[in-house]
């Protein structure tokens, strides 16, 4: 292709010498505009010149990356690799370049690290590790894993004393937007495991990897064992085969096509298609054919609404692969069969609510949840799930693309222009645009009026953050249970009751009104969740109170002594989304806020306790009465804030074991 655009280049130069040699007299309007045409053809040409020059240096990158790569490439010559596309399809590597799938998986260099490996020291559930750089090389020194692993599986503490250490360099990264995650060589096996700390990218902090879920905290010294050959291979890198050698228990043969998340991932593999593309004139016969596109290549934009959402769901959802099916049983060893364009619905189903499932852990049981009491998914970045649930899925044409692109589009969520207002929704539902209020009942413009807080609320988890359900539904107010969802209306209107919301729906909207409990009828729903409710339910009610459009919406200086109780909870993830909350607020001074991150997640002197108390008896001296008069759904109700009442509530708090899978 290249060849091609440099044959131009020389047509059009040429074009352009021999005009600029013809005298004057041939008439100026023609000479004109062959002028044009041949500058048009070169200044064209230029353009395609400097686009290569530009990803040659990408592809140097990629070539290098390629022969340090720990996994080995894939031997069976089906797939050609990113920088293979970029040739005839220039503006497509160029925007899926500049996304976080292609940097989701990376070998680790000077470029790609982004954590500071700057010899200090990390400090969690009793075990030190030191981060250190060598020129351009990274290395942990740890507690040696094996040794420490020996103790978790049995469900006991290591000793204090003769704690054998270990030094590993680290050869791979997966993440670059909201954290990265750094992977080291076991051993000569070449299974890679997790260092089991990771670096949070807006806060400049470490983080233990047991901290950064919403999870159950171990009683004992956690591991963070995790093993990229078998965890992380089949949606972090292309067409990833595990290579578990079954007599030994190791996966001592993975290979890929390619680490991260790249174009074969999506179109499927392209060596066939590359191939018969050398023919220029089957090439543009195609591109100017229209219609379905080139057969050899799977391309989302063009097929049916099934398969093309299954491009983005096959990693984007939670999926169970029946072991039953002949295609399925070696998985561990050749890999899940994620093929864009073969229906995943030949190798399994999309899992549902009734997937819940628990584990052990020693003596506790742990609920593995997924998905809400009503079957909505509940974690982020399975959206699949969600969205296959949606009647404008079920019963409408909508894909991942009526949203998303991978190509021109914000690579922070890959939302298409304009996606990030009613547009999104406006593109079907033209019959709500010349008055969209008349349908919401918010004024025009407000963030009452954006559909997707009513329809899409943030009622999944992930990343320590709220992250927007892909079940596109209406509100609807349920009674307070264990799993119960959290509705859209009280995740904006933090203040108010339950049976608040009921009665609005129904008198906007004839919704059935549910019969409530007391509670749900007088105290605001988002501290009924906070304090009574489990894990997930908490962890979502805290980091709301730092949304900006519930601020907006509620008011905030009730909030504090809420946020202030919820920095005791024994969920890490809780703990963060409150103090992260308190910051947004600016309840906090500086060095109060600084203090508290760094007892956030291990606090042996009772620190944070002791913080949370003090700002808890400073907002009762200060604000309560003020706000008794306008803010009756506080616990306490019409007799104002009642402190007791409160640790009332926090007594019944749902304490049950659990992780939010993400």
């Amino acid at each position: 292709m290249l060849a091609e655009w440099c044959l131009y280049g020389l047509v059009g130069l040429g074009l352009l010498i021999a005009l600029l040699a013809i005298p004057v007299s041939v008439g100026w309007i023609n000479r004109k505009a062959a002028l044009v045409a041949a500058v048009t053809v070169v200044a064209a040409t230029g353009f395609i010149f400097l686009q290569a020059e530009q990803i040659t240096s990408w592809e140097a990158t990629d070539a290098a990356s390629e022969r340090s790569a720990i996994p080995r490439k894939r031997e069976d010559h089906l797939f050609a690799g990113s920088t293979s596309c970029r040739a005839c399809h220039v503006r497509e590597y160029a925007t899926w370049h500049q996304s976080f799938h292609r940097t989701m998986t990376q070998v680790a260099t000077a470029d790609t690290v982004i954590a500071p490996f700057d010899s200090r020291t990390l400090t969690r559930y009793g075990q030190e590790s030191k981060v250190e750089r060598r020129e351009n090389e990274f290395w942990v020194n740890m507690v040696d894993p094996f040794w420490n692993l020996g103790f978790a599986l049995k469900g006991k503490k290591p000793p204090a004393e003769g704690v054998p250490r270990a030094e590993f360099r680290i050869v791979m990264t997966t993440g670059s937007h909201s954290f990265q995650a750094y992977w080291y060589l076991a051993d000569e096996t070449r299974e890679l495991w997790l260092f089991p700390w990771r670096y949070m990218i807006e806060d400049q902090a470490w983080i233990h990897v047991d901290d950064v879920f919403l999870q159950d905290p171990p009683d004992r010294p956690a591991t963070g064992h995790h093993i990229w050959n078998q965890t992380c291979i089949g949606c972090h890198s292309v067409a990833g085969q595990p290579g578990l050698n079954s007599a030994t228990g190791r996966f001592e043969n993975t290979h890929v096509a390619e680490l991260g998340i790249s174009c074969e991932a999506c179109h499927g593999p392209a060596q066939e298609h590359i191939r018969v593309n050398q023919d220029p004139l089957r090439r543009y016969s195609q591109h100017f054919a229209g219609g379905s596109g080139d057969p050899t290549i799977f391309n989302p934009g063009r097929s049916d609404q099934h398969l093309s959402t299954q491009a983005c769901g096959a990693c984007h959802s939670h999926f169970h692969f029946d072991p039953n099916l002949k295609a399925n049983q070696d998985l561990l060893v050749s890999g899940h069969e994620r093929r864009p364009g073969i229906d995943l619905l030949d190798r399994g189903r999309f899992m549902t609510g009734a997937d819940e499932t628990v584990m052990k852990d020693g003596e506790t049981e742990i609920t593995v949840s997924r998905f809400w009491a009503d079957g909505a998914c509940r974690s982020g970045g399975r959206e699949h799930n969600g969205m296959i649930e949606s009647g404008c899925y079920s019963r409408g044409k909508m894909t991942c693309l009526s949203c998303h692109s991978m190509h021109g589009s914000d690579p922070d969520d890959q939302l298409k222009p304009n996606m990030r207002t009613n547009l999104a929704c406006l593109q079907c539902h033209q019959q709500f645009e010349e008055d969209i209020s008349a349908h919401t009942h918010h004024v025009t413009g407000s963030s009452g009026s954006e559909c997707v807080n009513c329809h899409m609320p943030y009622s999944s988890f992930a990343l320590l953050r709220g992250i927007r359900s892909h079940r596109i539904d209406s509100p609807k107010v349920v009674p307070f249970a264990e799993n119960a969802r959290l509705n859209a209306c009280n995740l904006c209107h933090l203040d108010q009751t339950q049976q608040w919301t009921a009665s609005t729906l129904k008198a906007w909207f004839g919704t059935e009104e549910s019969v409530l409990s007391d509670e749900d009828r007088t105290v605001a729903a988002s501290l009924v969740w906070l304090l009574k409710g489990d894990g997930g339910q908490r962890v979502l009610s805290g980091w709301h109170f730092g949304w900006p459009t519930a601020r907006h919406a509620s008011g905030t200086e009730w909030m504090r002594p809420f946020l202030a109780v919820l920095l005791q909870d024994p969920y890490s993830a809780v703990r963060y989304s409150a103090w992260k909350a308190l910051g947004q607020h600016q309840f906090l001074a500086t060095d109060v806020f600084q203090e508290i991150r760094e007892v956030l997640f291990e606090d042996p002197d009772g620190l944070r306790d002791r913080i949370s108390e003090e700002l808890l008896q400073n907002w009762v001296q200060e604000m309560s009465g003020k706000l008794q008069s306008e803010l009756h759904t506080l616990p306490g109700g019409a007799d104002g804030f009642s402190e007791s009442a409160m640790r009332a509530m926090l007594q019944q708090r749902n304490d049950r074991p659990m992780v939010v899978v993400e």
